[in-house]
């Protein structure tokens, strides 16, 4: 089978959905498949090579950093003379039988689904990130535009639309209406045996914080997670454990949770050391007692799940059905609450603090949860069945 996979999102990119999608692209070439990649520019990145075994062609892009809307991310939009024409070009010499899209609203996914349509050729397309926003007035405009405009350029060729949680799925049914079928849940992709061990010892003397308890909450600070649950609960715990300190890993987008640190008196108890190179990412990891960052009820992200895979135990708030089909009940030492309140918070966490057993329980119910789940090959097995039941379809080409 021919797949072209499409994300304005591909290494050297770091984002989730650029790891999912060079998962996937692993597994299906490892299956035995044809694939392309086509995704956009970006700098030190040449404009065609070919990556485990598939052809990446990347289209000239510009970033565009639209600010609050966005939660400062910078975002590569490729419209701009002569893209389209690349894009039918790809298209005509590649010949794909199915076309797997990611990101429902960027300009590369619009593009191809305009030339995917007229040539015939089935979608999937993956909802990896909800348009949601923390401030009413942006989640109301954003809300319109996801019904309106967003469902009306991706509904062309009626592809199957998938998500990665529950949230994501109940979002995308009642935005994008896609008439091929409801929402189908299929989650992201994890390298669960790709986390070697760290030196947590270098992190820790580098900090000056020798062998206290230390919660690392990792990933880019944004609204949706904002680390501010977190800090509530910072006060009552530090009662517990003076010694106590929070490390922030990753962008600060959004600096609320240190103001709010400020406020209750704790800030020389938060450390922030931005974003790190990949390299050191082990090591962070080897420092922590344990981990938490999602605590917004906006489901698990993929950064949750790889600190599960490196056997860091995780504290978290989040729904029990967030994965359909998948209960959350059968792993309780996942330590998850309903709600991030503060005293729920510092409960959860100081449970963990005070039992290195109950973390060495917590590590393995995590890690088992996530190789069950997650695997990269088990992922990809469910596309590719997708796939299969698409082209079945038509007939192939």
């Amino acid at each position: 089978m021919k797949i072209l996979v499409v994300n304005s999102f591909f290494p050297p990119r770091t984002t989730g959905s650029a790891h999912f999608t060079l998962d996937v692209v692993r597994e299906y070439v490892q299956a035995g498949h044809d694939v392309t990649v086509l995704t956009t520019s970006v700098d030190d990145a040449p404009d065609t090579e070919t990556l485990h075994g598939a052809q990446v062609i990347r289209v000239p892009a510009a970033s565009v950093v639209p600010g609050n809307l966005a939660f400062n991310y910078a975002l590569p939009f490729v419209v701009r003379p002569g893209v389209m024409r690349r894009i039918r070009e790809v298209f005509d010499q590649f010949q794909p039988d199915v076309v797997h899209q990611n990101g429902q609203f960027f300009d590369l996914t619009m593009l191809t689904t305009w030339v995917a349509w007229r040539r015939r050729v089935p979608r999937v397309l993956t909802v990896h990130t909800p348009l949601v926003h923390t401030n009413r007035y942006l989640r109301a405009l954003i809300s319109a535009v996801d019904r309106t405009a967003i469902r009306l350029v991706n509904a062309p060729g009626a592809p199957v639309v998938v998500g990665v949680d529950r949230f994501v799925c109940e979002l995308s049914q009642r935005r994008l209406r896609p008439t091929r079928g409801p929402v189908r849940f299929i989650p992201a992709t994890l390298q669960v045996d790709a986390f070697g061990t760290g030196d947590g010892a270098r992190v820790r003397d580098e900090l000056g914080i020798g062998d206290a308890p230390l919660v690392l909450s990792f990933g880019h600070v944004i609204p949706i997670r904002n680390r501010v649950p977190l800090i509530r609960a910072l006060p009552a715990l530090i009662r517990e454990f003076p010694r106590l300190r929070v490390l922030v890993v990753g962008e600060v987008y959004d600096d609320e949770f240190q103001r709010v640190a400020d406020e209750l008196g704790v800030s020389d108890h938060v450390i922030s050391v931005g974003r790190i190179e990949h390299r050191e990412v082990p090591d962070y990891l080897a420092a922590a007692t344990l981990e938490s960052h999602d605590l917004g009820i906006h489901g698990l992200g993929i950064t949750t799940l790889e600190v599960m895979a490196a056997h860091v135990p995780v504290f978290a708030a989040v729904r029990r059905d967030v994965f359909p089909g998948i209960d959350l009940d059968d792993w309780p030492d996942l330590h998850i609450v309903d709600l991030p309140d503060p005293e729920s918070v510092a409960t959860g966490i100081a449970e963990l603090l005070r039992s290195s057993e109950l973390r060495e329980r917590a590590v393995e119910a995590q890690f088992r949860f996530v190789s069950t789940y997650f695997r990269s090959e088990a992922v990809a097995a469910q596309y590719l069945s997708i796939f299969e039941e698409l082209t079945s379809r038509v007939g192939g080409r």
